[in-house]
C-alpha cells in the first residue's frame, strides 16, 4: 500500500489523500464484485471511512485500487 505515492504512511491535512492498494488473486478461481474498504482512525474523533468502487479479479491476475479521502476540512 502506498499513500500520496509513497510507502511511509504519512497524511497530508488540509487536502486530498490518495490511498493506493495492490490487490492479488492467489485463488484457481475469478472473483467478482471486490471492495476494497479504507478507514482512517481517529479524525478529530471520529474514523473516515472510503469504499473503491466494486471490481472483478480474475485467477492470478493482481490490480492497482485506488481509494482517496479530502482532507480539506480536518
Amino acid at each position: 500500500m502506498e499513500i500520496n505515492n509513497d510507502n511511509n504512511g504519512e497524511l497530508t491535512p488540509g487536502k486530498s489523500n490518495d490511498f493506493e492498494i495492490q490487490v492479488q488473486n492467489d485463488y484457481t478461481e475469478d472473483i467478482k464484485d471486490i471492495t476494497v474498504t479504507v478507514t482512517i482512525k481517529d479524525v478529530d474523533g471520529d474514523d473516515l471511512e472510503e469504499e473503491s468502487k466494486s471490481f472483478d479479479l480474475d485467477a492470478g491476475d493482481d490490480d492497482n485500487i485506488k481509494v482517496s479521502f479530502n482532507l480539506a476540512g480536518e
